[in-house]
């Protein structure tokens, strides 16, 4: 018997818009020219062809394939129907390999954030398709995940409503969508995410992930503000067996997805060695950070306001620019973010004179003093969550440029 499958993938679109830009002709090797026509109908073609590109991973996931059995880099064309819906077009050998399994539909969903181009393509056959009548059981466990989805949904809405708002720690432990549920459970993580969405830069939005979050509700945890990521956290949109399949390379879930691996590709901020301290990160965070973007942290303090830093200013050569951080901060004490991305930049948050600030601080030991790409995206996203709760930002520089 015929049976769906389900394709996720996501893309950063600054990314397409580099490999544009170095290699023009790159649009004729992986865009159908229905694709190229609709991208030059707006002001940045680079995003909704990153949006097509991500279409055609997803597609090809669902299919079982990926690039592989012969299928060509256009054989995928994501074009609108009638009514203005994301539509994927087989031709080739791929629509080959969809009639073989019997399938007759690829439903597709694509989704924007600044930064990156989601989507999710589901595979339908002829047996997939719901019959009129369900078991009992079936109908009661959808059910159940309805009601799910919507009390996160309420919670979101009732945190926006409120112009006092309260800040969202989402504790997360998931392996994905249940295939059974099909583009119903691919709608409500839409709608999940278009919440988190709205919620951005309203409150201060901090993901704990405890266990494995993969799929679309990793992307949802990549949207927070703060990813908190405990020992047995893992953030994957794919699967190892997917990824070692279409990389020729065996890889493990740790490796690819786990707390050290999320560190250093940028995806999760803090990193724990238990649930329990995970935990208690969170709750450090929440004495830092303010309620929503109308409110303010300004708290008492045990270190003197007026204090003197004499010691600063017989520094000839900083070798850890944290270690002047701290001097500066209340206590001596700061909460470093995204430590292992771009380790050449410094962000962290700390108070002073019991108020809340942000650091954004080159390190001098590091790719001797100078500001890297990654480095100034790192500054970039840090100085933009203070900006949105206005958080002052204070910045200390030694770089050769």
């Amino acid at each position: 018997m015929a049976t769906a499958g389900i394709g996720l993938d996501i893309l950063e679109i600054d990314r397409m818009e580099r490999a544009l830009v170095r290699t023009p002709r790159i649009r004729e090797r992986l865009f159908t020219e229905a694709e190229r026509a609709y991208s030059k109908r707006f002001r940045h073609p680079a995003k909704h062809l990153a949006g097509r590109f991500a279409a055609h991973e997803a597609v090809l996931k669902a299919l079982g394939t990926g690039f592989s059995q012969g299928i060509g880099l256009t054989d995928v064309s994501v074009e609108r129907d009638e009514a203005g819906r994301p539509q994927a077009l087989l031709s080739g050998r791929a629509a080959e390999i969809a009639q073989a399994k019997g399938i007759i539909e690829i439903a597709v969903s694509l989704s924007y954030t600044h930064d990156i181009a989601a989507a999710t393509a589901v595979a339908i056959t002829a047996d997939s398709r719901p019959v009129k009548e369900r078991p009992e059981a079936a109908d009661a466990e959808m059910t159940r995940s309805f009601k799910a989805a919507r009390s996160v949904l309420d919670e979101l809405d009732r945190m926006l409503a409120e112009k006092t708002g309260a800040p969202v720690y989402a504790i997360l432990d998931t392996a994905g969508a249940r295939l059974d549920e099909g583009i119903d459970a691919m709608n409500a993580y839409a709608l999940v995410a278009g919440k988190v969405s709205a919620l951005s830069g309203v409150v201060p939005q901090v993901a704990i992930v405890l266990g494995q979050c993969g799929g679309i509700a990793s992307a949802i945890a990549g949207m927070s503000d703060i990813t908190i990521l405990g020992k047995n956290g893992a953030l994957f949109v794919n699967g190892p067996q997917v990824v070692s399949a279409a990389s020729g390379k065996e890889t493990s879930l740790e490796q690819m997805a786990g707390p050290e691996a999320s560190m250093k590709s940028g995806v999760a901020q803090l990193v724990a060695g238990s649930d329990e301290e995970a935990i208690a990160l969170a709750r450090k965070l929440a004495g830092f950070l303010p309620a929503n973007n109308m409110d303010e942290i300004i708290g008492d303090t045990a270190d003197a306001v007026n204090r003197e830093r004499g010691d600063l200013n017989a520094i000839d050569a900083v070798e850890d620019v944290r270690d002047v951080l701290r001097r500066i901060a209340d206590m001596n004490e700061i909460v470093e973010l995204s430590e292992g991305f771009a380790p050449s930049m410094v962000t962290a948050i700390a108070k002073i004179g019991g108020s809340t600030v942000g650091f954004i601080a080159n390190q001098p030991a590091r790719d001797e003093g100078r500001i890297t790409v990654y480095g100034a995206k790192k500054a970039s996203r840090f100085a933009s969550f203070c900006d949105c709760f206005s958080i002052p930002v204070i910045t200390v520089v030694d770089s050769m440029g």
